[in-house]
């Protein structure tokens, strides 16, 4: 029987991963640099007889890699997660990506590189490895820690900022430079488009999935979810855009429904097998002649990325207010580059437009500063040890004021509270209707003069479409500002009646704009626009209840996590630096059927117990008598140190994924007591705050001092300031 050449080199492909990855596994690296390795070994510039042969068809399975990968990504990306991280870990991403661009433009240029291949470096150099860090924090069981909890969300910023380079890096290439009118109106087009795909995938596809759900196995879930993804990739490429982009879109879209945890589970094989496939492929391309012939440039490169990559997150973390040590390991976590780096690379070489060096070098880099990581990781902890000790004891102590500062609870209550939802409406329906009103001028215009030949009659026609189309998402932009209240009006110092205003001028002057593309004189358009105003005031109560019954249908459709925004951010905002771990309980641990009273939790671990479940029974918040049991799974609310002790004493190896508690649906709640407060003048105990609200006080301020964990016989007074755990 003849074997097609693919089939064999799939065999030695897999074969020699297989076997290389374990080894990796044994010397605790990444998979993903085992993959490389592997692809170096069957690639062919390392032995004299190629391993593989069949080149083409190994790129085509590579693409289906990266659109798996970013599939994937997107799976695991939430709009909620983006909320929910706070303005730390975005400042110190943009921070990072927007100064490590340019640092790496600037070596570009030093080099004597061409402007391409240096805007193609700073990318390159910006976007540090979720892969490769996920997986060192997994190896070194530092994942629940504060600091890593700051370096994912980094991470997730960093991967949209990454996702916006992919899809701009054409043009920015095309004009030489990262600025101009091309690369503003690209930015615009990219918006629009991708833009309407989130809000049109948004409406239709939980919608759909709630409706075939009850018909839908895992088979017939793995199958439909794929299709869509491949569906939007083709919709990418027409549009010109990459296939990264189109997979990473329909995943985040997926990820926002009652599927998305299922359907991440059911990929998963499937972006395991083509992703190996896709690094193995990524290696194959790396020519070990190329690092001994540019192993100064390849030198430098990795000095600035492990130096930029440390100290721009560093000062930016400390800038964020989060205290010297954990500063120190967010900054070393995030020096290397990965696999973004891969796919941007990978994109520069099929078109063609960087140089034959660039690949190569970037996967060199990244090889070196992936096998680094975890060591940097582990010589976080004594390097911040020693910083602190040779950095003036004033500087200590100014950065400490600083953190308590920022920690501080702050009003969430302003302008931006009040004016963010309205521009956000404003926005959104604005970008639908110049959805509509484009598709409608550059499609149906065409179609509509090629079967009338009658110019006049194609402008009628195709506006009157786009207007009646469009008509529920002006009326949505004309009340963007329209309910504005008296509170509103006080936060922004504006008066109502200009809010008002403000909305329905900016409305009628973008459907100025987008009117005239359909007409050739001015007569035409401004009897078009009055007569359009005129419909829109005659039918602006019937078009009103079109639009709601389409926010009310948006709004159901995008799955809920937690609380509002406002209240998840209270968790990164936090005293202490206390959050919230999973915790699982073994049968041979020290504390297994003890009682929280007999453990003395508080006592010999600083620590609090939020809730223990098992089975189907959920203890929130457990009392003094409640046990732990081998199998329960318990959350707690602590410092990193008070944690790991904890841990120690009571954690199963391998915790099970099936019985995970959602951490998101548990906040951090300040409560002002006043003389009215139904607890005021009782002591905690007494306070029945734990069997009523289920909620366990955590800490107390008074007089601007702080408790943690005060005494159950405290006495509430008047003025205190309450720190609850609660579930939402």
């Amino acid at each position: 029987m003849h074997i097609t050449p693919l089939i064999r080199d799939l065999a030695v492909i897999l074969g020699i991963a297989g076997f290389v990855t374990v080894a990796f596994r044994k010397i605790r690296q990444p998979v993903v640099l085992g993959y490389l390795v592997a692809g170096i070994i069957v690639g062919p510039h390392l032995l004299p007889i190629p391993l593989v042969t069949d080149i083409p068809n190994i790129k085509a399975l590579a693409e289906l890699g990266v659109i798996f990968l970013m599939f994937s990504i997107g799976l695991e990306f939430s709009f909620h997660k983006l909320l929910r991280i706070g303005p730390s870990a975005a400042g110190i991403a943009v921070i990072e990506v927007a100064v490590m661009n340019a640092l790496g433009f600037v070596l570009g240029q030093t080099l004597g590189w061409s402007n391409t291949d240096s805007i193609f470096l700073g990318a390159m150099v910006s976007i540090s490895s979720t892969t490769i860090i996920v997986k060192a924090f997994e190896e070194l069981k530092l994942k629940t820690h504060r600091f890593a909890e700051v370096v994912f969300g980094v991470l997730i910023v960093e991967d949209l900022a990454a996702i916006i380079l992919l899809a701009s890096l054409p043009t920015i290439a095309a004009s030489g430079s990262g600025w101009g009118i091309q690369l503003l109106y690209s930015g615009l087009k990219l918006s629009l488009v991708v833009g309407t795909w989130f809000i049109v995938g948004y409406f239709v596809i939980p919608s759909l999935l709630r409706y075939a759900g009850k018909w839908m196995d895992d088979e017939t879930l793995t199958v439909g979810s794929v299709g869509l993804c491949l569906c939007l990739v083709a919709v990418a490429g027409y549009f010109g855009y990459s296939a990264a982009l189109g997979a990473f879109i329909m995943g985040s879209i997926l990820s926002e429904t009652d599927q998305g945890h299922r359907i991440e589970g059911l990929i998963h094989p499937l972006k395991s097998l083509f992703a190996a496939v896709f690094f193995v492929s990524v290696g194959m391309l790396m020519d070990p002649r190329v690092l001994l012939d540019y192993w100064g440039v390849v030198a430098a490169i990795i000095s600035l990325v492990v130096l930029g990559k440390f100290v721009f997150p560093f000062f930016g973390a400390l800038l964020y207010g989060h205290p010297v040590n954990r500063a120190v390991r967010i900054g070393l976590s995030l020096t290397q580059i990965g696999e973004f780096s891969f796919i941007i690379a990978t994109m520069g070489d099929q078109m063609g437009i960087i140089g034959p060096q660039l690949y190569p070098i970037a996967v060199s880099v990244s090889i070196i500063t992936s096998f680094l990581t975890p060591y940097f990781i582990q010589f976080s902890p004594g390097f911040a040890e020693t910083l602190s000790k040779v950095c003036p004891k004033g500087l200590l102590e100014t950065l400490a004021r600083y953190h308590r500062w920022s920690s501080e609870p702050m009003s969430l209550v302003g302008a931006g509270e009040v004016l963010l939802p309205k521009v956000i409406k404003l926005v959104v329906n604005g970008m639908i209707v110049t959805a509509i009103f484009v598709v409608d001028r550059f499609w149906l215009v065409q179609w509509v003069y090629s079967r009338t030949g009658s110019l006049a009659l194609t402008q009628v026609f195709s506006f009157s479409t786009a207007l009646f189309l469009s008509a529920p998402f002006i009326w949505g932009m004309l009340s963007a500002f329209g309910f504005a209240n008296r509170r509103d009006a006080h936060v922004l110092q504006v008066p109502m009646r200009f809010q008002i205003f403000l909305g329905r001028a900016i409305t009628v002057l973008w459907l100025g704009v987008l009117t005239s593309a359909f007409f050739a004189t001015w007569v035409g358009f401004l009897v078009t626009v009055l007569i359009s105003l005129l419909l829109l005031m005659l039918f602006y109560k019937r078009l009103g209840i079109s639009y709601q019954w389409f926010e009310k249908q948006l709004m159901s459709n995008i799955r809920k996590e937690g609380s509002s925004s406002h209240e998840s951010l209270k968790q990164s905002l936090a005293p202490w630096d206390l959050h919230l771990v999973q915790i699982f309980m073994h049968p041979n641990a020290k504390l297994s059927g003890v009682s929280l009273n007999e453990a003395k939790i508080r006592a010999s671990y600083g620590l609090n117990i939020v809730l223990i479940r098992r089975g189907d029974l959920t203890i929130s918040p457990p009392g003094p008598n409640d046990s732990l049991l081998p199998g329960d799974e318990i959350l707690v609310l602590g410092l990193d140190d008070q944690i790991d002790r904890f841990r120690a004493d009571t954690e199963v190896s391998q915790a099970p994924a099936s019985s995970l508690t959602d951490v998101s649906r548990y906040l951090l709640k300040r409560v002002l007591v006043t003389a009215k407060a139904d607890f005021f003048g009782k002591t905690i105990r007494d306070s029945g705050i734990r069997e009523k609200s289920k909620s366990l006080v955590v800490g107390l301020e008074r007089a601007g001092t702080r408790t943690l964990n005060p005494d159950a016989s405290t006495v509430i007074a008047d003025g205190d300031i309450l720190w609850m755990v609660t579930e939402t």
